[in-house]
């Protein structure tokens, strides 16, 4: 309301100026006019002429710029494949099958089928050169992974699960186990004398929690305790729910459904693997292999050696390194003596 009067006031004082600059104009002029009666009236005056206004030039027409044509793609032709290659069969294979169907004359039928003999007589080679090439490579044999021989296989099997005891021993002393369960559950009740022998053999704490808190399996932990929102903190869903905890209270899931003593305790110890709980090298102790840490993948991962076979790429598209030096460049990565 107060804003439309306080807008006519100010206008009001910065018109004074103004009014009293025009008002003293008219004065002078007057004045001026007695004192120049020499000059006689207005009319002897010669009147001013007008300048003549220049009419404005038509505006020129605009020439229209020509577009620059497009340019013309060339297409570029996909390269033909060789035939009796592995790509020429991949994409004509399946078409002389086609042509012997649709048509099954006696030289289409052997068409496809001494095509078919010769990818088969192909690919037999390449299963007696591979195993040639595989037999003996540190990196490439199985056995040296896991054995083939029941001995030594068995062998491999009792170390891991000696390795795994001591690890679960360790773990026992710092970490303890939350069991959930609820009234009406039967999984819960097969599963309670396994989580009982896991305290009682390899001493886990053991926090025995009932959902409704009743005395369902009061005769086999008589030391329950009722759930007080923890199973709505930790999300479970399925009982019964079994959690490994450390000793700052952080929650780990191992399952949220009936396991055995033995996967119980494996996956206790990936548990404990992914927390970050034990090292990998513990945890690969425990696994049934050998030499887990002969990882191809693991050396060869690094940007350095992608940008280095980009380059021996030629910077194709494709990436693609001919045989005999990507050999050759993987031998030198791993330190071996040269590709033979």
């Amino acid at each position: 309301m107060l804003r439309f009067p306080f807008l006519l006031f100010v206008s009001y004082i910065l018109m004074l100026p103004v009014s009293m600059a025009l008002s003293s104009t008219v004065l002078d002029d007057q004045s001026r006019f007695i004192e120049r009666n020499s000059e006689g009236w207005f009319f002897y005056e010669p009147f001013l002429e007008e300048p003549e206004e220049k009419k404005p030039e038509p505006p020129k027409p605009k020439i229209a710029e020509k577009k620059p044509e497009p340019e013309e793609v060339q297409e570029t032709k996909a390269p033909i494949d060789k035939p009796l290659t592995a790509a020429w069969f991949k994409k004509n294979l399946p078409k002389y099958l086609n042509a012997a169907i649709d048509e099954p004359s006696q030289k289409n039928v052997r068409a496809f089928y001494y095509l078919q003999k010769f990818a088969m007589d192909r690919s037999a080679r390449f299963a007696d050169v591979a195993q040639e090439v595989v037999a003996g490579d540190p990196y490439l044999d199985h056995i040296t992974r896991r054995p083939l021989a029941s001995y030594a296989s068995n062998r491999v099997d009792r170390y891991a699960s000696l390795q795994q005891d001591k690890l679960i021993d360790r773990l026992s002393k710092s970490h303890g186990i939350f069991y959930f369960y609820k009234k009406g559950c039967e999984f819960c009740i097969v599963q309670a004398p396994v989580i009982k022998k896991l305290r009682e053999v390899n001493n886990f704490a053991l926090i025995p929690i009932s959902k409704e808190g009743s005395d369902y399996m009061i005769k086999t932990f008589p030391d329950q305790r009722k759930d007080n929102g923890h199973s709505e903190m930790l999300g479970i869903k399925n009982y019964p729910a079994t959690f490994l905890v450390s000793p700052e209270g952080k929650f780990e899931p191992l399952g949220q459904g009936a396991m055995s003593l033995s996967e119980l305790k494996k996956r206790i110890i990936l548990a404990a693997k992914r927390r970050g709980w034990i090292t990998q090298d513990e945890y690969d102790s425990t696994r049934p292999v050998l030499f887990a840490k002969n990882q191809i993948d693991k050396i060869l991962s690094s940007k350095k050696t992608r940008s280095e076979l980009q380059e021996m790429s030629g910077q194709s598209e494709d990436g693609f390194v001919q045989p005999d030096l990507m050999i050759d460049y993987i031998y030198k990565q791993l330190g071996r003596p040269d590709a033979y």
